[in-house]
Order: C-alpha cells, then sequence, then structure tokens
C-alpha cells in the first residue's frame, strides 16, 4: 500500500480523508450497480524518530499503530489527527478491506488556519523498493 506523510511543527489537529471518486455519472442511465471497495486508514507513528518519514517505518516492530478508521462506508473514512511538537510526524496507510482491491484513491488533509502558527504538510512517502 501506498504510505504518505503528515508533518507539522505546531500543535494542531487535521482531518484525514481518504476517498474515492464518484462513479454515479459513469454508469448514469445504466441498470448496472455501483460497487466501491470498501477504504480504511491506518495512523502509525515511526519507533525510530529517524525514519518518520521513511518506509522502513512500515516494517513489522518499527512502529506504533495511532489509530484505525472502520471499514463502514465504502467510498470514504477519515480521522481526526492531533500532531503536536513531540509528535511532529505520523504516517497515514490507506487501505481496503479485502487486501487484492485495486484503488484509485484521493487522500486529503484539512485543518483550522487559526492559532495554527506551523505549516502542516501532506506528502507521499517513498516505496520500499525505491530504497
Amino acid at each position: 500500500n501506498p504510505a504518505f506523510v503528515l508533518s507539522s511543527g505546531a500543535d494542531v489537529s487535521v482531518v484525514v480523508t481518504v476517498l474515492q471518486k464518484d462513479r454515479r455519472k459513469e454508469l448514469k442511465g445504466s441498470d448496472s450497480a455501483i460497487s466501491y471497495p470498501q477504504v480504511g486508514l491506518t495512523v502509525i507513528k515511526a519507533n525510530n524518530a529517524s525514519e518518520a518519514h521513511s518506509p522502513l517505518a512500515l516494517l513489522p516492530g518499527r512502529h506504533t499503530v495511532i489509530g484505525r478508521s472502520r471499514f463502514w462506508n465504502k467510498r470514504e473514512a477519515a480521522r481526526l489527527i492531533h500532531l503536536s511538537k513531540d509528535l511532529s510526524s505520523l504516517l497515514l496507510v490507506p487501505s481496503s478491506f479485502h487486501p487484492r482491491d485495486r484503488l484509485s484513491l484521493i487522500v486529503a488533509a484539512h485543518h483550522e488556519t487559526s492559532g495554527c502558527t506551523g505549516a502542516v504538510t501532506l506528502e507521499a512517502c517513498p516505496s520500499l523498493s525505491d530504497l
């Protein structure tokens, strides 16, 4: 699965959403039923601060799971995440309920700007094959 790094140098609350494109227009006028794979989101913290932006943190024993979404909604999943100076970077791992499902996802991060003195960044984490 791809992973994304969410980071900030400030105390901030961020809503991260993983969603699939609305495909209802594609089948308009068709008798075909629309079915979306169920999506979810796992939020992890690297156990070693030097791996906070590295795919090595995704390996077993190198991270702690901070939170998971449920797979109740098929088209989107969201989590409220709190970043601070002590917890400035987290890895986000979107996934599907069924391991072999192919997904086309949008990952978005939203935060309130009032009172936030630092930037919030969301960037793709390199894959292990890139190392």
